[in-house]
């Protein structure tokens, strides 16, 4: 079964493309990053001929809260102000940021009411099919499936699984709000996600 996914109904704006000396803000808006695994990403940055601008609270760790990344003033400070300066050229999620679903350290029951609330609301109402990506220190995966299928499966639309997006060190990156077809043949054969135009112009 192949099912497409139009795209908004109005044109989106792509990006340019980070060319070397392009100044990349790096944020966090979520939680704090281990210092060794900042400075690595910062490295890499680099390597590709970008120049990282820090924000200012992402090395902070929120004082009672420690799974976050400073207040929560401190970090939304550090968002807008990356991304309202003219002078960045993209902004960059140190840590945490077609439907694509995924997560990280949500146990099944957990993912089944986030699930049933998406259901309730009627935000899938219209899905043409739904993309899975990784679910890291979520449980055991075969009751991730059974989740999924129970919530998804009576929907009656192609449910793609592991699709290599979410989180992990070899996470894919999946652009948003572009047109793509989804591929989940009724032979059990090879299921693909095909993004139809380039992320960036």
């Amino acid at each position: 079964m192949t099912r497409r996914n139009p795209g908004p109904a109005t044109p989106l704006v792509r990006p340019a493309r980070l060319r070397p000396g392009s100044r990349v803000a790096v944020v966090a808006p979520s939680g704090p990053v281990p210092a060794d695994r900042l400075e690595h990403g910062l490295a890499v940055l680099r390597d590709w001929g970008l120049e990282p601008v820090v924000g200012p609270h992402v090395r902070s760790v929120h004082p009672d809260l420690d799974y976050l990344a400073g207040t929560d003033a401190g970090r939304a400070a550090d968002l807008q102000a990356a991304w309202c300066d003219p002078s960045v050229a993209a902004v960059l999620c140190a840590r945490g940021g077609l439907l694509v679903i995924e997560d990280t350290g949500e146990e099944p029951y957990r993912l089944d009411g986030i699930l049933t609330r998406l259901l309730r609301s009627g935000a899938l109402a219209g899905v043409a099919g739904v993309a899975c990506g990784s679910w890291e220190e979520c449980g055991p995966y075969e009751k991730i499936r059974a989740v999924l299928a129970d919530r998804l499966g009576p929907l009656g639309i192609p449910v793609v699984e592991e699709l290599g997006f979410g989180h992990g060190a070899t996470a894919l990156t999946i652009p948003l709000g572009l047109p793509a077809v989804l591929d989940a043949p009724a032979d059990g054969g090879r299921c693909t996600l095909t993004v139809e135009v380039p992320a960036l112009l």
